[in-house]
């Protein structure tokens, strides 16, 4: 009895090449497989390169066994079919890719955005523990001299005897102890002007005379921060010329006379013809003159 024909219609007799069951389902086996690997990496939410580079093989086992088929198949209809599980696969690898750079490139930016807090955060704390410090050992040096009491007093007594709380009184008390010669008493009188009248128009002479303060005690590297604040908080006073021309002096005392020269160079270009660069002019003449 002649056994009844298993061959696919549309598929011809090809010797030796006729694809199998096993050979069409195997391609699908392995294409589910494929896409199984995708679905799991998905849900991972990361994705590495030794992840990819397995998904690569495995698209590329897929692709030979297809063309492998491919040659088997003669038909129009049997190799758009296996045309489009490749195209499939390959769309599917290729969404893989681009998700897992753009899981990447959001991880980057996060480690980049949260460094430069970190960085921001630790300038902060640098400059809280700078200010501190400097807080601390100015008590500390007025404290060891006796003149906090005196300096510290809120309030200026007034002709007839009683309290006053006129700012001017106030910053001119502190012009005297400076004028007096009492550099510790002008200090905390100027400090505690500026502190409680920063927007009056004595404040920022109250600075400039804060930093002659130290300047006359020979602390020259606390001169030249309080004429760089004078800069900084009030950039349109009239206190500026004479602010940097002393820090230009106190940068020569500290023997520093590169930056020294350079600063006074810097008032006689900035604000020509002023007295501050005529004696700024001076100062450099007797440098050149005693090199």
């Amino acid at each position: 009895m002649k056994r009844p024909s298993t061959r696919r219609p549309g598929w011809p007799r090809v010797s030796g090449a006729q694809p199998t069951r096993s050979d069409r389902f195997g391609v699908r086996r392995l294409g589910a497989a494929f896409l199984g690997s995708l679905l799991v990496l998905a849900s991972a939410g990361c994705t590495t390169n030794q992840d990819l580079l397995q998904l690569h093989a495995k698209l590329d086992a897929l692709q030979i066994q297809v063309q492998q088929l491919q040659q088997q198949v003669p038909d129009r209809e049997g190799q758009q079919e296996l045309a489009e599980l490749l195209r499939g696969q390959r769309e599917a690898l290729s969404k893989a890719q681009a998700d897992a750079d753009l899981r990447q490139r959001a991880l980057l930016d996060e480690l980049e955005a949260l460094g430069a807090r970190v960085d921001a955060l630790g300038d902060r704390l640098n400059r809280l523990s700078d200010q501190v410090k400097e807080q601390g050992e100015n008590l500390e040096g007025a404290l060891r001299q006796g003149a906090v009491q005196g300096a510290l007093r809120p309030m200026v007594e007034s002709p007839d005897g009683g309290l006053s709380t006129d700012p001017e009184a106030r910053y001119q008390a502190a012009y005297n102890d400076y004028l007096q010669g009492s550099c510790d008493r002008a200090i905390l009188g100027f400090r505690a002007y500026i502190a409680g009248y920063p927007d009056t128009e004595l404040a920022d002479n109250a600075l400039y005379w804060l930093g002659e303060c130290f300047y006359r005690q020979q602390d020259y590297t606390g001169a030249i921060a309080e004429f760089e604040r004078l800069g900084e908080r009030y950039p349109r006073s009239d206190k500026i010329p004479s602010g940097l021309l002393k820090k230009g002096y106190a940068l020569l005392e500290l023997g520093n006379r590169s930056a020294g020269t350079e600063t006074l160079r810097d008032v006689i270009r900035q604000y020509p013809g002023s007295d501050e660069a005529n004696l700024a002019q001076q100062r450099l003449e007797q440098l050149a003159g005693g090199s």
